[in-house]
């Protein structure tokens, strides 16, 4: 029996029936179950603009972003709240990258409905996307082993999949789980599950640990870390605690983790500052994951 939240959303999505939607945008969206047709229309028009709005910073008279374009910039922008608040209130949450959402948070400020719009002095042209996804689903919630329902906070979002931090009310540990897009495909499927059972192997202090797999919802739980390094030595840098024997600390605990993983026949594949994780526990003791997810390796014929 649909929920009345269901019926919210399948109404929304009827209201682009019968609107004309270009074909590329439709194969983008094809595979989301829950309002594609929305998705795709706003997508594209939403590129439509921001290629305008790039075109006239770069040569319009003033950076003159023209009326129709204003008013129709600012009723997609209408449109895409009014699905964040559809899909909330189902129990969706609206993601939306990185970049679009820096230019959907900041034109409302300077757009104007009448007269056209003075492109603000800096701006930053828009990186548009056309041939990739912009827009994606997660869950607000989930319900765990004991009819808990706990709330799912986003921490990170990737090609494939989405990672949100939890709060298990059992233990009262913070918890992520990592859950692939519903776009993934067979092959995405099998690299995830893979993943997965390469990182159960490695049971080690400075690998990151993971704990049960789904196939239920695609996803998987893992340990909860605070920070990547580049976060964390952007925060302290300056800070006479992060000095030469703390960091020589974090450089010997990523070390012993590497070191584990090619002891086991794997490697990284994507060693970066963003891609070691910490834990911390106040003061400068710091507990190093020099593992992230999806950066591994198997070597041999298995290999993902």
């Amino acid at each position: 029996m649909k929920t009345m939240e269901r019926e919210r959303v399948e109404r929304f999505e009827r209201t682009f029936y019968d609107v004309e939607i270009d074909s590329t945008y439709l194969e983008l969206y094809r595979r989301e179950q829950v309002a594609p047709r929305a998705f795709a229309y706003i997508h594209a028009g939403l590129d439509a603009e921001f290629k305008w709005m790039n075109y006239k910073a770069r040569n319009g008279t003033s950076g003159h972003f023209n009326a129709d374009n204003s008013r129709n910039l600012l009723r997609l922008i209408d449109r895409l709240n009014e699905a964040r608040t559809v899909l909330s209130k189902a129990g969706h949450e609206l993601l939306m990258s990185a970049e679009y959402q820096r230019v959907v948070e900041n034109a409302p400020a300077w757009l104007s409905d009448s007269g056209g719009s003075p492109i603000p002095e800096g701006f930053t042209p828009v990186e548009v996307e056309s041939y990739a996804q912009v827009f994606s689903l997660a869950d607000q919630a989930i319900t765990l082993s004991g009819s808990h329902t706990v709330k799912l906070t986003p921490i990170g979002e990737g090609a494939f999949a989405v990672v949100h931090r939890f709060t298990d009310p059992n233990y009262g540990l913070t918890l992520a789980r990592k859950k692939l897009k519903p776009t993934a495909d067979d092959r995405e499927k099998a690299r995830f599950k893979r993943e997965f059972e390469l990182m159960k192997e490695l049971q080690f202090p400075y690998v990151l640990e993971v704990y049960q797999f789904r196939e239920g919802d695609w996803s998987y739980t893992m340990e909860h870390c605070d920070a990547s390094l580049e976060q964390y030595v952007a925060r302290h840098n300056n800070q006479a605690a992060f000095g030469f024997t703390t960091r020589k600390r974090i450089a010997l605990q990523f070390l012993y983790g590497l070191n584990f993983i090619h002891s086991k026949g794997h490697y990284h594949r994507d060693l970066s500052t963003r891609n070691v994780l910490l834990r911390t526990f106040g003061g400068s003791a710091v507990l190093v994951n020099c593992q992230t997810l999806g950066s591994l390796s198997g070597r041999g014929p298995s290999s993902p």
